[in-house]
């Protein structure tokens, strides 16, 4: 599974290539997560992480469009 980052997590290109794991802080999803490698900067984004539609079913539903998220380095 794949994901963008926006400025926040970017760091310069440094985290392309890199695993992060992305727990969904929602209650009412008991803190599931999934693991995504960064393949795409996302300049100016106005989220930190912008999760494949894939990734983003594993933890949510796709309709919600955006979740609060905690994310961490593999």
């Amino acid at each position: 599974m794949v994901a963008g980052v926006g400025d926040v997590l970017c760091n310069n290109g440094a985290v392309c290539g890199q695993l992060f794991d992305v727990v969904n802080l929602d209650a009412d999803y008991g803190s599931v997560s999934t693991t995504v490698e960064i393949v795409d900067y996302n300049p100016n984004a106005t989220t930190i992480i912008n999760l494949s539609a894939d990734a983003f079913a594993t933890i949510a539903d796709l309709n919600l469009g955006i979740i609060n998220v905690d994310v961490n380095r593999s």
